[in-house]
């Protein structure tokens, strides 16, 4: 499989998860917390979002089999931890949960970084990967729907579910791309002179 293939396929799970937590993170505050507290669990998925560029960006640079499995390990145990505390009404594991599940975002964010690498050879392959996730975010409603139908009131639970399995396909994929650095100072300030990187 080619290291495009790879990062448009890794990308659209990324993205696909990312939709799925962003509409049940604040869906499950709202059901576990009363207050102002019911803000808690989308602050912390942010904040794990911000936290997590730091690392993934030292380790995406200096092997990026490893910093992609790595968020996406994060992603799975935090839509698993979330799951768990929607189906038994705990909140600090739903919170905690959605932190773990914002470390994996801040790792998946650098998936177009590593197609803005491959954009020095084939112009098209950041659009590819990004026009890949935008297609996966428009299958999140059906896939919503496919939860609410087949599970009924752990609808929230089963979504998350989807989340970890997203996660858990892009863990393996990343372990399908070369072994060697991800980013090089040299391609980053290329790329970002011509707008592909964003941070």
């Amino acid at each position: 499989m080619c290291v495009l293939t790879v990062f448009t396929l890794s990308n659209a799970l990324n993205i696909f998860a990312q939709a799925l937590v962003l509409t049940i993170v604040p869906l499950g505050g709202a059901i576990l917390f009363a207050g102002p507290a019911v803000a808690l669990p989308f602050a912390a998925l942010l904040a794990g979002a911000a936290i997590g560029t730091i690392p993934a960006a030292w380790l995406t640079g200096m092997d990026q089999r490893w910093g992609f499995a790595l968020g996406g390990s994060f992603g799975v145990a935090g839509a698993v931890l979330a799951a768990f505390g929607m189906m038994n009404v705990v909140g600090s594991a739903f919170t905690l949960g959605a932190f773990w599940l914002g470390l994996a975002q801040g790792f998946g964010n650098f998936y177009r970084h590593g197609a803005a690498g491959l954009a020095r050879r084939d112009g098209r392959s950041i659009s590819l990967v990004i026009g890949a996730g935008v297609v996966a975010a428009f299958t999140v409603p059906s896939a919503l729907s496919f939860a609410t139908t087949s599970a009924g009131p752990l609808a929230t639970a089963a979504a998350l579910v989807m989340a970890a399995a997203a996660h858990l396909a892009a863990s393996g994929l990343a372990f399908l791309l070369p072994r060697q650095r991800g980013l090089d100072r040299k391609s980053t300030r290329l790329n970002s002179s011509h707008g592909y990187i964003s941070y």
